[in-house]
């Protein structure tokens, strides 16, 4: 939203090359019938509508709605955890690079090394961000190495 020519996702640097819009007045308290509306006043949708927001009940009952008033089913795209979603062209299949799907998160009764991993990714950021100045970072980035390395 920023205007930022480059982001970092998972300590990778990325291009932007999207448009990016904000929506002020979505609330995630609206009803079926005035979202459903919002995307029928805005049938300029290119390519797919990919819903992810929500319970799987009131996503789908949500895609039912589209459905019966505004789009083709096949417009509308449900991913599952560890979907991968070619944005150019949302209904090209991705290769996946996930071997092997994680249990469905209903199923989880506690954090797989997926989660932990990726923890792990933002924990030594933000250690860093807290950091009091350069030398403090520079400091914890040794300790970090040197821990790596044990």
């Amino acid at each position: 939203m920023d205007g930022a020519g480059d982001v970092r996702i998972h300590g990778e640097d990325i291009k932007v090359l999207a448009r990016i819009r904000e929506i002020d007045v979505y609330s995630g308290h609206a009803d079926n019938d005035e979202l459903v509306g919002w995307i029928e006043a805005r049938q300029s949708v290119g390519c797919a509508l990919i819903l992810t927001h929500g319970e799987d009940d009131s996503i789908e009952a949500w895609a039912d709605a589209l459905i019966a008033r505004v789009m083709k089913p096949d417009d509308i795209l449900l991913p599952e955890r560890d979907d991968e979603i070619d944005l150019i062209d949302p209904r090209r299949p991705a290769q996946t690079m996930v071997a092997q799907r994680r249990l469905p998160p209903k199923l989880v009764w506690r954090m797989d090394w997926h989660n932990d991993l990726t923890q792990l990714m933002f924990d030594p950021r933000d250690a860093i961000d807290r950091a009091a100045d350069e030398k403090a970072r520079a400091k914890l980035l040794r300790r970090i190495r040197r821990a790596m390395e044990e």
